[in-house]
């Protein structure tokens, strides 16, 4: 049967390549047949690679590949996928109930892998669009109105920039998932600000105990 949906699938490819490679065969095993767009800085060989060249690292350059594959995929949805973030099954199982929405995942849970932190998980408890689902059409008119004055790319960062501008053009919603997503925030990741350590745990359902994750995905 025909997919509704694509996955979209951005990097920067600054993360460490055994670390990127265990999180995208993770991915690989849980997406099945959907199709997969990846958008990546360095050629990949996975899915149908668009290859943008080494743009540099920021937020306007993220939703900028985010946009590109959006427009590539042929599907009436399309859904993130980020590079350091891992994703139970039935993420890529919802669908959205509201028109012109970013539907965002939760729970969702940050797993603090930098030098110098805890090693815990935090709540993202307002979701990330690294774990979203969405109409395409939208979503694309959305990011091309918010990217046009900056230009193709660029380096206008989360500061200046950030997730809640799409809302401008798009209303918010959440899906509650079974087992929750985990954004993995390394050395090598974009945005060097954390959430407050609030309701921090050392395990979390489905993807069990924090330093045990860090070694099985080569953190």
């Amino acid at each position: 049967m025909k997919s509704d949906l694509t996955i979209v699938y951005y990097t920067n490819n600054r993360e460490k390549p055994a670390f990127a490679a265990a999180v995208m065969k993770t991915l690989l095993e849980t997406i099945g047949d959907l199709p997969l767009i990846t958008v990546s800085q360095k050629p990949m060989d996975v899915g149908q690679n668009i290859v943008v060249g080494d743009v540099g690292s920021s937020t306007q350059n993220t939703w900028r590949q985010f946009q590109i594959g959006a427009m590539a995929a042929k599907t009436k949805y399309v859904c993130t996928a980020e590079a350091d973030c891992l994703y139970p099954p039935e993420y890529f199982q919802y669908r959205p109930t509201v028109d012109n929405a970013i539907c965002c995942a939760l729970p969702m849970w940050v797993l603090m892998a930098r030098y110098g932190t805890a090693k815990c998980y935090i709540p993202k408890k307002m979701g990330s669009f690294g774990a979203a689902m969405m109409e395409r059409e939208p979503v694309i008119a959305a990011m091309e109105e918010i990217l046009r004055p900056l230009g193709q790319w660029g380096n206008v960062d989360e500061n200046a920039f950030g997730f809640g501008n799409i809302f401008h053009h798009m209303k918010r919603d959440y899906f509650k998932i079974r087992h929750p997503v985990v954004s993995i925030k390394t050395d090598a990741g974009l945005h060097r600000m954390t959430p407050k350590y609030h309701g921090k745990r050392r395990i979390v359902d489905y993807w069990g105990e924090s330093h045990h994750l860090m070694r099985r995905y080569g953190v």
